[in-house]
């Protein structure tokens, strides 16, 4: 019989609460079963981990049960004196507790790097280092925990040889990979660039851990180790050092630094961390008490650029009864949108963005009342998100499918809609459950909006239209910019019917540019060059002028969509991300 009591800590998946069994405290990690009532694949490669894993320096286990009463997996392991790492780091940063000194935390980071090195001699990579998976006991000793993202490169290597026999038998084309998963502040560039990985991805993220360790700091916070795709998700080393304490351990801020190398090959190798570690603790033992003495944080100023929730008042007025929000909030400073006259529509060949639509359920988070989230029906229309309670919504839109505008129109005129614009607005994706989640923020950062989808096919319909909704916003806001309304658009066959279309807009677009500009082409594909050497892209500049794209005017007023980077021969994920980036940029600063 297992006995359950207080919470002890929640993550993106699960409840942990302290235990009893057979009269031993225990840890009794709590998991729900999916929709059908089945475990998770995630669930069981954790226990099968664990019964597979006996380390001191990784969390014992002792058992699993089937909660069919609470419709739950329980994950029952010892439990330890302390919480995490992650407490502790921030417990020292907030004054909470005292230093624990250089000795202790050297300790830690030679447990951790124990740890990681065990299971990379099973073969296996946890993929999710972080302080949040690292538990501590009274004396300050560390084991890893968590194990819902490990792989076996045994059966990587397995499936690896079936897949070469298949594109050898050219049953299939494409390359395998392994999955992209973890925490976004840890995780490895080669991850965030979907490329194939090894071992080495534990290396980097538990050198992010070290540098969190050293400057009692939170990766991807307050501007501290702020990851950019400019950068191709490259730690800034610049960063780390300003705030590394003076009496930091030069050897082991080094160590940091290596295991953040941007190529795998360059971070160092299990066995050299822990001589490395090793030496500095024999170093420290005989003058470090194990105090704060001599530890003097670097202090730093939040900025003002990390998103903020900003409470909407309107929005949330809800009580504890009830979930239902303000009636008719609005939020459109800045939203009007100019359409062009006939004139303009003669004196222009190119062709208006199209206003997005789109609907369908979203979770929206709540800032107060009795619910977490709260299901609402949202439409994109143009620039603006609408949602409305599901208790309004009619039957004709239970398949967003076959709901046309008109439909979306009838219901704006009966129930008045809660609105967000998207003008400047952008998306940024939350920590908290990667997979689903996503924040609204508008350009001072303050968080608008937090969402979740439904589905994971649901979140990336979600995002691209948002992001089109957004772009067309910022299209119509510009001063020279202009938009097609929504309600006489053509269709998009019309309008955008091939490639071959979008190619004769830009060669007649290239024909009037150069009837109102002077300047030689030698002129524009200087500022085109170095405006793609801005992202390193300089490479692209011979195409970028042949295809019509050969002045920033035409860049800045036209865009580049998809089927513009298609037409480019713009093939590479990061590529694309960074234009696209850069376009908005360039639009913004008009």
């Amino acid at each position: 019989m297992i006995k359950i009591g207080k919470e002890l800590g929640k993550g993106a998946f699960s409840v942990v609460y302290v235990g009893e069994y057979r009269n031993q405290a225990v840890a009794v990690k709590c998991q729900p079963k999916d929709e059908d009532g089945n475990v998770p694949a995630f669930v069981c490669k954790e226990i099968n981990a664990l019964q597979r894993f006996k380390h001191p320096r990784v969390l014992n286990f002792i058992g699993a049960a089937d909660s069919k009463k609470t419709k739950q997996i329980w994950i029952v392991s010892e439990k330890l004196g302390q919480s995490d790492l992650d407490q502790l780091l921030k417990n020292i940063r907030s004054s909470t507790i005292r230093h624990i000194g250089w000795r202790k935390l050297l300790q830690i980071a030679l447990d951790i790097a124990e740890g990681i090195n065990y299971l990379h001699s099973m073969r296996c990579i946890h993929r999710d280092i972080k302080p949040h998976n690292v538990l501590l006991d009274n004396d300050s000793r560390a084991k890893l925990c968590d194990f819902g993202f490990v792989t076996d490169l045994n059966h990587c290597d397995q499936s690896a040889d079936i897949q070469t026999r298949l594109q050898e038998s050219h049953l299939i084309n494409t390359p395998r990979r392994k999955s992209y998963c973890g925490t976004d502040a840890y995780m490895a560039p080669e991850m965030y660039l979907d490329e194939d990985y090894d071992e080495s991805v534990d290396t980097f993220s538990y050198g992010v851990m070290l540098m969190e360790m050293i400057c009692c700091r939170q990766a991807n916070i307050d501007g501290f180790l702020m990851r950019l795709p400019q950068s191709k998700f490259e730690i800034i080393v610049e960063e780390f050092r300003s705030q590394v304490p003076d009496s930091c351990p030069k050897e082991f801020m080094k160590l940091a630094e290596r295991c953040t190398s941007f190529e795998p090959g360059d971070r160092p190798l299990w066995q050299e961390i822990i001589l490395i570690l090793q030496s500095l603790l024999t170093e420290q033992a005989a003058g470090d008490t194990g105090g704060d003495k001599g530890i003097t944080l670097k202090p730093y100023i939040p900025t003002s650029k990390e998103p903020e929730v900003e409470l909407d008042e309107l929005d949330y007025e809800e009580t504890s009864e009830s979930d239902d929000e303000g009636v008719g909030e609005q939020d459109e400073t800045g939203s009007s949108l100019r359409f062009p006259n006939d004139e303009e529509c003669s004196r222009y060949s190119i062709s208006p963005r199209l206003a997005p639509q789109y609907n369908g359920q979203l979770l929206k988070r709540n800032r107060r009342g009795n619910r977490r989230w709260c299901k609402k029906w949202f439409v994109v229309d143009g620039a603006q998100l609408h949602y409305f309670d599901m208790a309004n919504i009619p039957a004709c839109f239970e398949n967003p499918r076959t709901v046309v505008p008109a439909d979306v129109r009838k219901l704006r005129s009966s129930h008045t809609p809660s609105t967000l614009s998207l003008i400047r607005c952008r998306i940024w994706k939350t920590m908290e459950m990667p997979e689903l989640c996503f924040n609204v923020v508008d350009e001072n950062w303050k968080i608008k909006r937090e969402l979740q989808a439904c589905s994971r096919k649901e979140l990336k319909k979600w995002l691209q239209v948002i992001e089109e909704a957004i772009d067309y916003g910022t299209d119509a806001s510009s001063p020279s910019g202009y938009v097609q309304s929504a309600s006489k658009q053509e269709p998009p066959s019309q309008v955008f019917n091939s490639k071959e279309k979008r190619k004769e807009d830009q060669l007649r677009t290239a024909d009037l540019e150069s009837g109102l500009n002077t300047r030689s082409c030698s002129e524009k594909s200087n500022e085109v060059e170095k405006w793609l050497a801005t992202v390193g892209l300089t490479k692209y500049t011979a195409t970028f002028m042949e295809k019509g794209f050969d002045s920033l005017d035409i860049i800045r007023e036209k865009g580049i969509e998809t089927e513009d980077l298609d037409l480019l021969g713009i093939n590479d994920f990061l590529a694309k991300k960074l234009l696209t980036l850069a376009v908005r940029q360039l639009q913004n600063t008009r």
